[in-house]
């Protein structure tokens, strides 16, 4: 089974480098910061927390690596309760 992945009924638009999705029923908007977009772009199914944790690690290496990939989890649990992400993680 995939990773996860962007609903295809999400829709989002980069705006001053943070995502703005709203849901498949137009009745929830949700705002990203720059480290929720960056995860948000790369949910095409082909990463799994490690590797989005890994991504960011890059980027922050101050950071524990435990810590991001308990973080992305959270992020990802709720991108997933508001139906706006498929597959598994």
């Amino acid at each position: 089974m995939p990773g996860p992945q962007r609903a295809e009924d999400a829709q989002y638009e980069i705006v001053e480098g943070n995502a703005i999705i709203i849901d498949s029923a137009g009745t929830e908007v949700v705002t990203l910061n720059e480290l929720g977009t960056l995860v948000w772009q790369r949910l095409d199914g082909g990463h799994d927390v490690g590797s989005l944790a890994g991504e960011l690690g890059a980027r922050f290496d101050d950071v524990p690596a435990q810590q991001l990939e308990d973080d992305v989890r959270t992020f990802l649990k709720d991108l997933q309760d508001s139906k706006l992400i498929v597959g598994r993680f």
